[in-house]
């Protein structure tokens, strides 16, 4: 049996806001992204979540890629106020974290040289 109609109700029921989850999974999906562009690039890296962090490790490899530290720290805001409780998450919020997130996998797919 499916649980996730079950999770949904109890979610709406607690007036919990699940917008978090999709924010919180567009950062993630960077997060891959940059990366995967690091191990590419040959450059170690230790265990981090810190956008902020994985970028100035990127630059050194593209600088080019500077341009995304606006998108990056607004994503990384999304994401981590959403985690602290009496934060509700908007709708609008999910659809800027989804289109920040677009952004930068088209980005680094480009540099992969994979179809968009």
């Amino acid at each position: 049996m499916n649980g996730l109609p079950r999770l949904r109700g109890i979610l709406i029921q607690h007036s919990v806001n699940y917008m978090w989850i999709n924010r919180l999974t567009m950062m993630q999906c960077v997060e891959k992204y940059l990366k995967a562009k690091l191990v590419d690039a040959g450059v170690e890296f230790g265990k981090t979540h810190d956008l902020g962090v994985i970028l100035n490790l990127l630059v050194r490899v593209v600088p080019s890629w500077e341009e995304l530290r606006e998108d990056i720290n607004a994503l990384a805001g999304l994401a981590v106020e959403v985690r602290y409780l009496g934060y509700l998450a908007e709708a609008a919020d999910a659809t800027e974290a989804a289109k920040i997130a677009f952004k930068i996998r088209q980005v680094v797919r480009r540099s992969f040289e994979l179809a968009q």
